[in-house]
């Protein structure tokens, strides 16, 4: 490493790398998504979804579009995340690390001015859950979860997830005759996010 920061632990294994790796943060938000409505994500972000009532909402998001429409009765609340080399904190931090290289080019922020943190509880890889699978199950106040571009018809849901306030599940099928189970096509993320 010629410029940056690494952090290693006890064991000589590398924590933080600013050369080599990235830094994810919350930039900012939640943000109320309501029924009826569409936003267009950035191409590096990965949104993230909680409710913290009974019901199922229907995201859609085209393949090859970044436009994300929230149909049917149920509202929630999104969340953005996203590496910390492709975005410019807020001013308003108060500690943090900045790196720059031998240019003085700023090349890597870790820093808490972010809108909030986050934990991942869970990554379900792709074609290891299926249709009414629990992907979190106890209190989903600050749960978020997310997955690939989801999507629904009259007879079928891809991508999306059933919230309760004591789980959420993960909804993926098809309709033919009979309800069809399907296997999640893209990683599922679990979060908790803190303020």
């Amino acid at each position: 490493m010629t410029y940056g920061v690494q952090v290693f632990n006890q064991a000589g294994a590398t924590l933080l790398d600013s050369e080599l790796q990235t830094s994810i943060q919350v930039p900012y938000g939640p943000t109320s998504f309501a029924t009826g409505t569409s936003f267009t994500k950035q191409t590096e972000e990965i949104i993230l979804y909680n409710r913290a009532a009974n019901g199922v909402p229907l995201l859609k998001k085209p393949f090859g579009s970044y436009t994300i429409t929230l149909g049917g009765a149920v509202a929630v609340n999104r969340i953005s995340i996203r590496q910390t080399d492709e975005d410019t904190p807020p001013a308003s931090g108060t500690y943090g690390i900045n790196v720059y290289d031998a240019g003085g080019t700023l090349t890597k922020t870790f820093s808490d001015s972010y809108a909030r943190a986050f934990t991942i509880i869970g990554i379900f890889p792709t074609g290891t859950i299926f249709n009414n699978g629990v992907v979190y199950s106890g209190s989903t106040t600050d749960i978020w979860v997310g997955a690939g571009s989801p999507d629904w018809g009259s007879t079928w849901r891809y991508n999306q997830f059933n919230f309760s306030t004591t789980s959420i599940t993960f909804v993926n099928y098809v309709i033919f005759g009979q309800t069809i189970s399907l296997p999640n096509a893209s990683p599922v993320i679990v979060a908790k996010i803190r303020s």
